[in-house]
Order: structure tokens, then C-alpha cells, then sequence
């Protein structure tokens, strides 16, 4: 087949899901979509540094300092792939630190009830030219790759689950690897949401996050959601798992013969169930269990294993392990706070209990129980420090806090 490349399209939708009754299908609606058109025949928004004519060889000069790397200039047209609702809280909402009196989470809309700002967006990646038998769309992002399998005439595929402020690349090709069409467009974002069908919700990429010292958390190393086990996560759901790099799995919940014994992603995935009962300082003081978890999670990442972890909803259990994640990294607490009060973008099942919407950074919530906790090992000012002197306290060594700092920070 002759190359050719007309148009790509790229189309940005909330395809907004919503849980039912019976037996919790989760339905996709239509919706309108945001165009984003992409040609590769124009040229990119941010080109390729063009290269340098090779010089003579001059004796040799002192060592100079490495010229900072310049940041990374996202184009205006570059394409939102975090929800729109949860970007607009997390653009718009800025908490103090030691200011625990107000939160401004229930100003947003998307949580609730029927609870959709935890559904990332979705692109749909289109060309004109069409081809007869069964093609391959290989979408690409620096080292990752995924390969969508398309049917036969078909001259569209949706792509979800991307990493904001990124590139991607992509081309269709015939089974005989003759190329059909191929493109690129870039991303914009605060947050890397996940969301595995048949609903795997209240997911999302730990990376991304900014620490007091201008470091960034890392994408595509720590994820965490609701369970993904039992009956909420179909094949599809796994193969996507599996897609995003997932090779760890980590299960905070208490000990039962329906979900300790492996993971559902398959028997090449390691799998830890750490036996926690309850969360906020009640799980802090499973001294033993955090411990053990911690250590797991460390013996993953270095082996290059991403993680997934989660408990039965991934709002308490999980999310007081993400408290200390982030604590160690130095994120500041705001912002932790704000990692952890997205959880009310999910629907009713996955963010509040009994109805009611208590995970706010106010002084009544539960979150303080898990701050105040922490506080006991220093100030607010210097959380990192307060989250490392509770992990040596319970014997995790300093060496595996040294190294997650490493292996998890640019």
C-alpha cells in the first residue's frame, strides 16, 4: 500500500461513565468532543533541536559546568488528558501550610453521587486513508510503547490513560508493516489518571507531584486506585494494567482467602497483601505491616517494577500510604492534602462513606488523624523530615529512604 498521511485527527472527549445498579455496569455515553487536528506534513509546535555541523578538534579546556537542560515548552494546542473537572481544582485551589480550618474540594463539580472527574480523558486518534485487512496503531512516549490492534476498515482509535506535559508519536501500519498514516501531538495536565474497565476507579499516577526542593515525582513508578480484582477488572482492564507497565501489585487489605492469594494482571506479577485492617493512625501504628509494605514497594522499584497499590475503594488505606509516599519525597503537605482529597472526584462507592463527603482538609476529617500523627516527629515546615523519622522509627532503614528518593525524583 502506498504511504500516505491526508489528515490525522486528533479528538479529545470526556467519554463520562457512571456507575449503576445491579450489576455496576459501567456505561459510556456519547458526548461532544474538543478537535485537536494533527498533519505531519506541518511542521511541530516545539521542533527538534536542528543539528550542529561538526567542528576541528580543539586541545583540551578545563571543565565547565553542564548548562541547565531548558524546560520543556508544552504547545498551546497540546491536548488536557487530565479530567477537566479535577484540573480545574487542582489549577484553581491552593491550600496554606498549617491551615487545616476550610477546604475548598466541594466548590468543584464532577464528585458525589455519580462521581466523574476521576475518568481521564480520551483522544481519538483518526486518518483518512483506508486499508483492507486487520492494521496496528503503535502509540509512543520516550521508552514506552503500546500496540492497538484495529480492525479492518476501520479509520479511528481511541487512546486513553496518557501522561500529561509528554509527546507521543504514532503510526498505523498493514500486517506486512507497510505504513497507513502516523502523527504526533503533545499533552497538558496536572495529573496521569488511570481508569481500568469494567470500573477499576478512583485511579491515578503518584508522578507528576513537585517537591519543596524543585524536584518532580516520576511518572509510570507508583500508581494507586481502587481494587482491581474480583469482578472490577475484565480483560480489557488487565491488558490496559498491563500496558501501563504495572509488574508489582500491592494489596493494603486485611488477609481473605477472596483476594491475598495473587494477582489478577497473572502469576508473573508479584503480588504483597499487607494485612492492614484499618487506616490514618490506626494503620500507623501497624508499625510491622507499613514496614513490610514499604519494603516490598522498595524491592519492586528496584528491580524496575512499577507498583499499583490499592485496598477495597483506594480512598482511606490507600490513601493515607500515599500520605506517606509523597510525605517522604517532600511534596509539600498542601499539595499531599490536595493528592488526597481528589479521591471525591470518584463516585459515592469510591470516595465517601455513609453518603457523606468527610475527606477534606478540615479539622474534623479523618486526613488530620495521619497529619497529627506524623506532627508528633517534627513541624508542618519540614513534613519530609516528619514522614522519614516515623519510617525510622518503625525500622526502615535509611538506605531504602535514600534510594526511593532516587529512584522515584528528577
Amino acid at each position: 500500500m502506498k504511504k500516505s498521511m491526508l489528515l490525522a485527527a486528533c479528538i479529545l472527549s470526556l467519554n463520562l461513565l457512571f456507575a449503576c445498579g445491579g450489576n455496576e455496569v459501567i456505561l459510556p455515553p456519547s458526548g461532544p468532543g474538543k478537535q485537536a487536528v494533527v498533519d505531519s506534513t506541518q511542521t511541530p509546535d516545539v521542533p527538534d533541536t536542528p543539528d550542529v555541523p561538526e567542528t576541528p578538534d580543539t586541545p583540551d579546556t578545563p571543565d565547565t559546568p553542564d548548562t541547565p537542560e531548558e524546560p520543556v515548552v508544552i504547545p498551546e494546542d497540546a491536548i488536557l488528558v487530565t479530567n477537566p473537572l479535577m484540573e480545574a481544582y487542582l489549577s484553581e485551589v491552593t491550600y496554606p501550610e498549617g491551615d487545616w480550618t476550610y477546604s475548598k474540594i466541594l466548590d468543584y463539580p464532577g464528585g458525589g453521587f455519580e462521581g466523574v472527574g476521576d475518568l481521564p480523558p480520551t483522544v481519538t486518534l483518526s486518518w483518512n486513508e483506508s486499508a483492507s485487512g486487520a492494521l496496528t496503531l503503535t502509540l509512543k512516549e520516550g521508552d514506552w510503547s503500546r500496540e492497538y490492534s484495529v480492525a479492518s476498515g476501520k479509520k479511528s482509535c481511541d487512546v486513553t490513560n496518557l501522561v500529561p506535559n509528554r509527546k507521543y508519536e504514532w503510526v498505523v501500519t498493514t500486517s506486512d508493516g507497510a505504513e497507513v498514516a502516523s502523527g504526533s501531538f503533545w499533552t497538558k495536565g496536572h495529573l496521569h489518571q488511570i481508569f481500568y474497565t469494567k470500573q477499576v476507579r478512583n485511579g491515578r499516577d503518584l508522578g507528576g507531584w513537585q517537591t519543596k526542593d524543585g524536584k518532580t515525582v516520576k511518572y509510570r513508578m507508583v500508581y494507586r486506585s481502587g481494587k482491581p480484582c474480583e469482578n472490577y477488572a475484565d480483560a480489557a482492564g488487565i491488558k490496559n494494567m498491563r500496558a501501563d507497565g504495572i509488574k508489582a501489585q500491592i494489596d493494603l487489605r486485611e488477609k481473605s482467602d477472596s483476594h491475598d492469594q495473587s494477582s489478577p494482571m497473572g502469576n508473573d506479577i508479584d503480588f504483597f497483601c499487607s494485612d492492614i485492617e484499618h487506616s490514618y493512625q490506626t494503620m500507623l501504628e501497624e508499625k510491622a505491616k507499613v514496614k513490610a509494605t514499604f519494603e516490598f514497594l522498595m524491592k519492586s522499584l528496584r528491580a524496575g517494577k512499577p507498583v499499583l497499590f490499592h485496598c477495597a475503594i483506594g480512598s482511606d488505606r490507600t490513601g493515607t500510604f500515599s500520605i506517606l509516599l509523597l510525605g517522604l519525597l517532600g511534596v509539600p503537605e498542601p499539595d499531599i492534602c490536595k493528592e488526597y482529597e481528589i479521591t471525591y472526584f470518584a463516585p459515592e462507592k469510591w470516595s465517601v462513606t455513609n453518603g457523606k463527603v468527610d475527606r477534606l482538609r478540615t479539622n474534623k476529617s479523618r486526613y488530620l488523624q495521619a497529619i497529627n500523627y506524623l506532627l508528633q516527629f517534627g513541624s508542618y515546615k519540614d513534613f519530609r523530615g516528619c514522614v522519614e523519622k516515623y519510617f525510622l522509627s518503625i525500622g526502615v532503614s535509611q538506605k531504602d529512604i535514600d534510594d526511593f528518593r532516587s529512584l522515584m525524583l528528577e
